[in-house]
C-alpha cells in the first residue's frame, strides 16, 4: 500500500557480504516519491522530496539498536551517474563529490515535520521526538473486529487492563495468507489521540505486525492516511509505530507462532502546556464544543504549532 510519508527503512542482512579487513559499501538509490510540504527550510524540502539517504550497519539482528559498525556521513562520496566498476573495492572515486550532509537524522525538529519521518521508526534507535515534549501511556478502551483466521488471539481483555498473569497472545497460522485474512484486532482509544503505538514483547521469538491508523473505523480499515506500516518486533523488545493522530489502530499479525505481549498501548505525545482558563455556560453543547476546540488546538501543539495533527503535521 502506498503511504504518505517521505522516507522508508530497508533492512538487509549483510553478514555474508562483509570480509575481514577493508570493505566498501556501494549503494545505488532511487529517489522516493515526493509527499510535499509547505516548509521552506532545506532540511524539510530535501526530506519530503525523498532526496535523502542514511545508512548504517549494526552487529545485531533486525530491529535491535547497538553501537553501529558504520554510519553514513559527509565523508561519503556521491555521483548522479556511476562509471563502470563503481561497486568494486578498488574503484577510484576521487572524481566524485562529497555527500551533502544535512546532519544527524534527529539533529533538528525540521526532520519531524510534514510526516516526512513517518517511515523512520523501523530504524533501530530512532525516536523522532523533541526532548521538550511530554509522554503519557494510554490503554485502549475497547477491542473491536477480532478475527482469528487460522490462528488464535488469547486474553485480549488484558489489552484494556494489562495482566501479567494472562498476557495477550497472538498465534499466527503457519501458512502465509493475504493481509485481509491475517488474524487481526482493532483497538479503540475512545477519542482522537496523538502519539504512536507501542508494542512490548514478552516472547523469545520475533513478530511481524501490519499496522493501520484511522480517525474512524472505516479509515483504519480501508484508507489509512499513512498506509499500512510493517512493524518488526524483536524478541523481548519494545518498539513503536509511526507518530500520528488517530482514534483507531488496526493490527494484523503476519508472523509469529505464539507471541506474548506485556502490553500494546499508546505512547501519547503532547506539549506540556497548562490550560489557563475555561468556558462554561448554561448550554451543554456549547461547553462541549469549547472543550473539543481546546483539545484540538492542544493536539496541534507538537514540535511547533502544527497545521494539523494527522495529515499535514507541519508548522
Amino acid at each position: 500500500m502506498e503511504t504518505n510519508i517521505g522516507s522508508r527503512v530497508v533492512a538487509v542482512e549483510v553478514t555474508g557480504a562483509l570480509q575481514p579487513g577493508r570493505n566498501v559499501v556501494a549503494i545505488e538509490a532511487i529517489r522516493e516519491p515526493e509527499v510535499g510540504s509547505s516548509g521552506n527550510s532545506r532540511r524539510e524540502v530535501q526530506l519530503t522530496a525523498g532526496r535523502i539517504l542514511a545508512a548504517k550497519i549494526v552487529p545485531a539482528p533486525q530491529g535491535i539498536d547497538v553501537q553501529p559498525l558504520l554510519i553514513s556521513d559527509a565523508q561519503w562520496k556521491t555521483a548522479e551517474k556511476a562509471a563502470g566498476g563503481w561497486q568494486d573495492s578498488g574503484f577510484d572515486d576521487s572524481g566524485w563529490e562529497a555527500a551533502d550532509s544535512l546532519g544527524a537524522i534527529e539533529s533538528s525538529m525540521e526532520f519531524f515535520q510534514w510526516n516526512g519521518d513517518g517511515g523512520m521508526y523501523a530504524r533501530p534507535g530512532y525516536d523522532g521526538i523533541s526532548p521538550f515534549l511530554a509522554h503519557f501511556k494510554l490503554a485502549p478502551v475497547a477491542v473491536l473486529h477480532v478475527y482469528s483466521g487460522s490462528g488464535a488471539l488469547e486474553n485480549r481483555e488484558s489489552l484494556i487492563a494489562p495482566n501479567n498473569a494472562a498476557e495477550f497472545t497472538a498465534s499466527a497460522g503457519s501458512e502465509p495468507v493475504s493481509p485481509v485474512m491475517e488474524l487481526q484486532i482493532m483497538l479503540d482509544f475512545g477519542r482522537e489521540v496523538n502519539g504512536r503505538r507501542e508494542f512490548e514483547s514478552d516472547s523469545d521469538q520475533a513478530a511481524d505486525i501490519n499496522l493501520q491508523y484511522g480517525e474512524s473505523e472505516g479509515e483504519a480499515f480501508n484508507a489509512p492516511y499513512l498506509g499500512m506500516t510493517p512493524i518488526h518486533v524483536p524478541p523481548g523488545a519494545t518498539v513503536h509505530g509511526p507518530k500520528g493522530a488517530f482514534r483507531y489502530a488496526l493490527l494484523r499479525f503476519a508472523r509469529g507462532a505464539r507471541i506474548l505481549f506485556r502490553s500494546i498501548q499508546l505512547d501519547g505525545i503532547y506539549y506540556p502546556v497548562k490550560y489557563q482558563g475555561c468556558f462554561q455556560s448554561s448550554d451543554d453543547k456549547l461547553n462541549r464544543m469549547w472543550i473539543v476546540g481546546a483539545y484540538t488546538a492542544h493536539l496541534c501543539m507538537q514540535d511547533d504549532i502544527w497545521d494539523a495533527p494527522r495529515r499535514d503535521r507541519g508548522r
